[in-house]
């Protein structure tokens, strides 16, 4: 399933200078990654605050509902963020229905991807998960799915560019690992084994 994302206003002020009071301090009661509008993430610990000023920030932990914070006014204000945990089970039926229609979607277009690979059709193959990769960027077993039609491809230089891209983004994919380790030049270590 897809995470929640729940949009939360909270008060900011442009006016404030960088030398007066934040305009809204957050403390997190769970470890959680923050990212602004840059996209980079910062894992935060449990206790840490966080200054929101004008720019709007993603609160986000796997398995958990994630929490946009959008500054709208001039009010300063302090809060305390804790992340509800996903449960499916207690999905209403419209989340369960469209995430179940996004799970077909991307399955389906997988399947289509990997029956021309089979086919030797990998161009055929790279273009039907790159239309996917466009609609869900955020799905990085895609990425493995390029890469493995780039390999195919004989472009081996870019399949490992984008494993390594994968596997930052999601160290836990072990057809990635897979895929890495053995695209690597004989004797190189693979950064991304846990040591």
């Amino acid at each position: 399933m897809l995470p929640l994302i729940l949009l939360l206003l909270f008060a900011s002020c442009s006016m404030f200078s960088s030398s007066e009071k934040p305009a809204h301090e957050i403390t997190f009661m769970q470890e959680v990654s923050v990212s602004e509008g840059n996209g980079e993430k910062k894992q935060m610990k449990k206790d840490e605050k966080w200054e929101v000023m004008e720019t709007p920030i993603l609160v986000e932990k796997p398995g958990y509902v994630s929490v946009l914070v959008i500054p709208y006014n001039k009010s300063p204000t302090a809060s305390q963020m804790a992340l509800k945990e996903i449960n499916p089970s207690e999905a209403s039926p419209y989340v369960l229905k469209a995430s179940n229609k996004i799970l077909d979607e991307v399955m389906n277009e997988v399947l289509i991807a990997q029956n021309l690979l089979s086919k030797k059709d990998a161009k055929g193959a790279l273009e039907t998960v790159e239309k996917i990769i466009i609609k869900y960027p955020q799905l990085s077993y895609l990425k493995f799915i390029k890469a493995s039609c780039l390999m195919v491809m004989g472009n081996k230089e870019n399949a490992v560019k984008l494993l390594e891209e994968t596997l930052t983004e999601y160290p836990e994919n072990k057809l990635a690992m897979e895929l890495y380790s053995r695209l690597l030049p004989e004797g190189t270590k693979n950064r991304f084994l846990k040591q």
